[in-house]
């Protein structure tokens, strides 16, 4: 079986706000069509948001090749903020691939609040 490894780090999914406490996750960049059937940006939790927790960081999807389910996800680099990771772990293990096309993707994602300046962000 051959191995593709994809970096989709142009697909970078990006949750952002204003400086207020709302966060919305924007639709998945329409690249994302082109590898995945099933795929939606993670919820920013609830807690992160009102501890005003942000941060990015890089997560392997493996996929199973034969129906595009995506079966472990590892991160790579850690958003510094373990409930931001663990909410971006979930729901990429809810991602389904296209059949036959990926064994992994590495997927960059980022919880940032637009317009907000101040150490207490980390």
């Amino acid at each position: 079986m051959r191995k593709e490894f994809i970096w989709l780090s142009v697909l970078l999914a990006t949750v952002s706000s204003g400086f207020a406490e709302n966060f919305k996750a924007e639709p998945p960049p329409s690249e994302l069509n082109a590898y995945f059937t099933k795929a939606y940006p993670p919820k920013y939790p609830e807690i992160a948001k009102a501890w005003h927790k942000s941060g990015k960081g890089w997560f392997r999807l493996t996929i199973d090749r034969s129906n595009g389910k995506v079966t472990e996800i590892k991160v790579l680099r850690s958003t510094g903020v373990k409930i931001l990771d663990d909410s971006i772990a979930a729901t990429f293990l809810q991602w389904k691939a296209k059949p036959n096309l990926l064994d992994h993707a590495v997927i960059p994602f980022e919880y940032a609040r637009s317009g907000s300046i101040g150490s207490h962000i980390q």
